[in-house]
């Protein structure tokens, strides 16, 4: 979107295509996910990218589906209403938010690896200067990077005690 218009205006076109192209493809569908998952407890995390959660989300659906009937045969209303409202929903429901939540998480891994192959790509660092250097010319001085000196750190002279600079003098 924005980004790539403002490619475009700096006379990058390249690099807005590249940018306009980012997450068309492989990218995962949270709505999808989430009706995987409310379909088979699972399928939407094994979807997501995720299959060992979404193995252990069936296991678990499927055990408390599995004590609520047991309850529901033995005649024990009491407990398969609070297997199934404190449990089966609770997992029945976390796994379907898991799997929105995990296509959110490869969805940001995804564009951000395409950013990162993008900056190296091309030269997405910012140039300053290249409005002045349009006008002044290609030899306008760039910027260059602060070196740190190195050397010997010079500790300062105690009241009382002779410089070692001036101690050299003498």
């Amino acid at each position: 979107g924005m980004a790539a218009t403002c490619y475009e205006k700096a006379g990058r076109g390249e690099v807005a295509a590249d940018v306009r192209a980012i997450g068309s493809s492989g990218m995962k569908n949270q709505n999808l996910a989430w009706v995987l998952s409310s379909l088979v407890p699972g399928a939407g995390e094994i979807y997501a990218g995720r299959p060992l959660t979404g193995i252990l989300s069936f296991v678990v659906n499927g055990a408390c589906i599995g004590g609520v009937v047991l309850a529901a045969r033995a005649d024990d209303w009491v407990t398969a209403a609070i297997l199934f409202t404190t449990l089966f929903t609770r997992f029945y429901n976390g796994s379907r938010y898991n799997a929105a939540d995990f296509c959110r998480e490869f969805n940001q891994r995804l564009v951000r690896a395409e950013i990162e192959r993008l900056s190296t790509r091309h030269r997405l660092e910012p140039d300053w200067f290249s409005g002045v250097r349009w006008l002044v010319g290609p030899d306008f001085p760039r910027p260059t990077p602060v070196r740190k000196e190195s050397g010997p750190v010079r500790q300062p002279a105690l009241p009382g005690q002779v410089c070692p600079a001036h101690q050299a003098r003498s």
